[in-house]
Parts: structure tokens; sequence; C-alpha cells
């Protein structure tokens, strides 16, 4: 039995009481190689249930596709007596994103570089980095060809991102895998 490999991210959402874990869709291309167990604290569980993949409309596999995110309904064994409240719960999540209107952005992902060396002292740990930033002008959008109905830009400083540790330089992002992403408005934050 080999040891444990952290490969990627996501979340478990439940909808009308079902269960679902959302992460990108090449993550789940993974379970041809062998079986994916998703870390929910403390255990691993078994990730089962037949995976959907969403992708940019009109595009016809992963060359130049800018989404990339698979959905996998979680039945049977300890998912079904996983307690919803584990879930984030589908009308938390903003679906109502207004497009180009300049909102701050916190983007929280586990970077795959950043988590090589997951396993310590027959402990599963996962490494997460935190960015924010203020949404691209249209101008960015245009230059870039990035669709705003399907994509979000968020403008970072490289080389002067500020952490908990203080100042450093950020990873290169040139997207976002499997994280989090929250939108900030005066007054309200949303998931």
């Amino acid at each position: 039995s080999r040891a444990p490999q952290v490969i990627g991210s996501g979340v478990l959402v439940s909808l009308a009481g079902l269960r679902f874990l959302l992460t990108a869709g090449h993550v789940l291309d993974l379970r041809r190689q062998g079986q994916l167990d998703v870390g929910v604290s403390p255990e691993l569980l078994p990730l089962t249930g037949e995976p959907m993949r969403l992708r940019s409309p009109g595009s016809s596999g992963t060359s130049g596709d800018r989404i990339d995110m698979g959905i996998v309904r979680l039945q049977g064994g300890p998912w079904d007596s996983l307690p919803l409240d584990r879930f984030l719960a589908f009308d938390r999540l903003d679906t109502e994103i207004p497009i180009v209107a300049r909102h701050s952005y916190a983007l929280i992902g586990f970077p795959n570089s950043m988590n090589r060396s997951a396993i310590a002292d027959s402990r599963l740990t996962a490494m997460a980095i935190s960015i924010a930033g203020l949404e691209c002008p249209a101008k960015s959008y245009e230059e870039t060809k990035t669709d705003p109905e399907l994509n979000v830009m968020i403008g970072i400083e490289k080389n002067a991102v500020w952490t908990v540790d203080g100042q450093r330089s950020a990873p290169d992002l040139y997207g976002a895998s499997g994280c989090g992403l929250w939108r900030y408005e005066i007054g309200r934050a949303h998931v």
C-alpha cells in the first residue's frame, strides 16, 4: 500500500440533502490511476460516485479550456452518514456575481508545489496560500481575450504580496484549480 499524496483540493457542497464534491476536473481524471480518497478530518473517505465535467461553452477538450470543474455526487458508505453540517449549503454559494464590478476578491488554495511532502508523522497536512486583490478593469479582459462571464481576473503585484509572515513574492498563477474564491463588496462577503 502506497502512502497518500495530496493531488488537489475541493469543497463539499450539499443541495436538497444530496452530497457533492466540487474540484478541478483534472483531479478527477486521476481516478483512472486508482482509488481517490477525500480528506474529511480526521479521516480519509473513499471517493465514490460518477464524476461530471463542466467546460467552457464551445470547448472540445482540455486544450484552451478555461473552465475545468469536476463534480461528483457522493453516495454510499460513509458519505450517506456524514452530517450535512460538514458540507457547504448550495444557497451559500455566490451565484449572482456582478460582471467587471471591480470588487475585491480573496483566493485561498492548496498549490501542489507547496504540498509535495504532505505526509509527516503519519499525518496528512496541507499548506494553503491566500491572495487578495482587486478585480481587473474591463480593458484587461479585452487585451487578454478573457471572457468576464466565465472568468475573474484579479490583479496582484507579484513581488509585493503580504502574508501573515510578511512581504514575499507570490507564486506564478496562470489559473486557480480547486480553490475557494471570496468576493467582497462594501459591508458584505460572498463565498
